[in-house]
């Protein structure tokens, strides 16, 4: 095998590696975003015909069907290879869940409004998407993210200001939307047009 041939070899590996690598990357964020989208389309709904406030509880929904149906799609793509890069994305997302359940638990334990808890999940998600799109070098799961740190600081604003109202639960659907679920979409469609 001469040189020529021998990196030929090395750059269609490297390469296949890459594709084999991104093929279902978007899985989590469809999985996590589409459930937060819908159970924030329930809750805002029932908050707002009835004007019951306890609606909010749907929330905890978020985990008890995400955590199920995530396991369920990454047994069901597992991927073929493992690479640092997604070792590294992996671990991003252990430490922003730990964190996310740590809000949770604090939040319950100190007794504190939920209502306050989106926009800090938000942010916290959003932080670790963008970061994500830092590691895979997406640019537009890099930058979409800050749209839902946005919404999170508006929605902030109005709770600190005493305006919580019906469209505060609408802004965390449309932030999961814009933030999780199109970068979701876009990186699967990305890697699996290449196939």
């Amino acid at each position: 095998m001469s040189g020529l041939e021998s990196l030929e070899v090395i750059t269609s590996m490297i390469q296949k590696t890459k594709e084999a690598s991104g093929v279902h990357s978007g899985d989590g964020f469809i999985v996590w975003g589409w459930t937060t989208v819908a159970i924030a389309i329930a809750t805002s709904v029932a908050c707002f015909v009835t004007r019951d406030a306890h609606w909010n509880l749907l929330w905890w929904l978020v985990p008890v069907i995400g955590f199920p149906l995530s396991y369920w799609v990454s047994r069901r793509h597992k991927p073929t290879i493992t690479t640092y890069t997604g070792n590294t994305v992996n671990k991003l997302w252990c430490v922003t869940g730990i964190a996310l359940g740590l809000l949770g638990i604090l939040f319950w334990l100190l007794k504190m409004p939920a209502i306050y808890i989106m926009p800090l999940v938000l942010i916290l998600t959003s932080i670790g998407t963008s970061t994500t799109g830092l590691i895979i070098r997406e640019p537009l799961v890099t930058w979409l993210p800050l749209v839902g740190f946005c919404i999170a600081i508006w929605m902030l604003s109005l709770f600190f200001a005493g305006n919580y109202s019906f469209w505060s639960l609408a802004g965390m659907g449309v932030a999961m939307l814009v933030m999780m679920v199109i970068p979701g979409h876009y990186l699967n469609h990305k890697y699996n047009v290449k196939k």
